[in-house]
């Protein structure tokens, strides 16, 4: 008896896990408004958190699958995902001008990917609201591996693949593995007294 409600549930479990990631698309859906466009074969996995404020916007291409935790904030900014793009557990993209994953882009946990920085001001001051933002563009088949920061202006190329930890800034080429060893940099900053 035992062994024939095991495939039952199993089904069943199946059946429900489906239906509950079909209303989390519908109530993105009417929440987001044309602001949010998915392929139908988009996947999201729970506590998912999409914000679309300011005239962001967010697309979605086909086979695009998102794991529980992560979050994507398009703030006045577009973040556009290609098809097949996967973006792992706890992982966030940030949008203030353009993110762009080209298709088959992979993103490891806990990554953050940003196109904008706070401003400091002369004196030191980091201005609470103000940003300086340059857009953000990762290639086709790229993989940003568990922990990597990715930070604005970067534009890693074809196959790229960014070691876990890492953080970036600027050019990575195609076909390249960047691999970050860590150094202490101490630097003094401007605001803190000297004494």
């Amino acid at each position: 008896m035992i062994a024939l409600i095991s495939p039952v549930y199993r089904r069943f479990a199946k059946v429900a896990s489906f239906l509950q990631g079909q209303l989390r698309l519908l109530h993105l859906r009417l929440k987001h408004g044309s602001a949010l466009r998915m392929h139908r074969s988009v996947r999201i996995g729970s506590n998912v958190l999409i914000s679309i404020r300011n005239g962001g916007r967010v697309e979605m291409g086909e086979g695009v699958l998102i794991r529980d935790g992560a979050s994507l904030n398009a703030n006045g900014g577009a973040i556009l995902l290609g098809a097949g793009s996967f973006i792992n557990r706890n992982s966030s993209i940030n949008s203030q001008k353009s993110v762009e994953l080209a298709a088959n882009v992979l993103v490891g946990e806990n990554a953050a990917i940003y196109d904008h920085d706070h401003l400091i001001e002369a004196g030191g001051t980091v201005a609470r609201n103000t940003f300086t933002v340059d857009p953000v563009s990762i290639g086709e088949g790229a993989w940003i591996c568990t922990g990597v920061v990715v930070l604005k202006g970067t534009r890693a190329g074809r196959n790229a693949v960014i070691a876990a930890g890492a953080i970036v800034k600027g050019e990575v080429e195609d076909n390249t593995i960047l691999i970050q060893k860590r150094t202490s940099i101490f630097r003094k900053h401007a605001s803190i007294p000297q004494g």
